[in-house]
């Protein structure tokens, strides 16, 4: 569920038209044929109630940021399996960083002379001229605000 979820924030955050497969928002699997993925189930299996809240949460960041949809995109820092990079439209900016490694990272940003934390884990902090996500643990990420 972890990297699933990180795809669809990269999926979700980057340019280009999003696409989520019936049924990945509340983790359903499939196999090879027959067992091929089947109906969406009637009601949503209680252990996926956070993985749907998360995957309502990132649609509702990409339908309400117009960066998200239109705007430039760019490469910030890129530690081992942990990136940030930034997506830029006008005066509005976020900045989203995906720690896709097997430990805690802390990320910079980039230069903004402030920051808050709209989705995800770990804790967007700003040191007077560059923002950070610092404490992102492992197989998560976050959206911050510039």
């Amino acid at each position: 569920e972890a990297r699933l979820l990180l795809a669809t924030l990269f999926q979700l955050t980057v340019p280009g038209a999003a696409s989520i497969y019936y049924g990945d928002e509340v983790g359903l699997s499939g196999g090879e044929d027959p067992g091929s993925r089947g109906a969406f189930p009637d009601e949503v299996p209680a252990a996926a109630a956070d993985l749907l809240s998360a995957f309502r949460a990132l649609l509702r960041l990409r339908r309400d940021s117009e960066v998200l949809r239109t705007g430039s995109w760019e490469l910030g820092h890129v530690e081992g399996a942990a990136f940030a990079y930034r997506r830029v439209s006008g005066a509005e900016a976020l900045a989203v960083a995906i720690n896709n490694s097997d430990t805690t990272v802390s990320l910079p940003l980039g230069a903004s002379s402030g920051c808050h934390q709209a989705w995800g884990t770990g804790t967007a902090t700003n040191d007077g001229e560059e923002a950070w996500i610092r404490d992102l643990p492992a197989r998560s990420g976050a959206v911050v605000r510039l």
